[in-house]
């Protein structure tokens, strides 16, 4: 019973050692702004979209979208 006990912990350890492990860059990537879902309202500045990417030990955030007068924003 105590062998099945300590594989059962063994083997919780390492799915959540691994889960950790693979959610280090769950933000990193291309984000995009779905309009039909979305509750802004009409003249606001809508940033279509967000680009997060590692750049050495920090993030680069990149940001496209269309103004309230409806000129695209670089």
């Amino acid at each position: 019973m105590k062998r099945k006990a300590w594989f059962l912990r063994l083997t919780a350890l390492l799915a959540a050692a691994t889960v950790c492990w693979l959610a280090d860059d769950a933000q990193l990537g291309t984000w995009k702004l779905n309009e039909a879902k979305s509750k802004i309202g009409a003249g606001a500045v809508k940033n279509t979209t967000v680009v997060y990417e590692a750049s050495g030990d920090s993030v680069k955030v990149t940001v496209d979208g269309v103004g309230s007068d409806g000129e695209n924003l670089a």
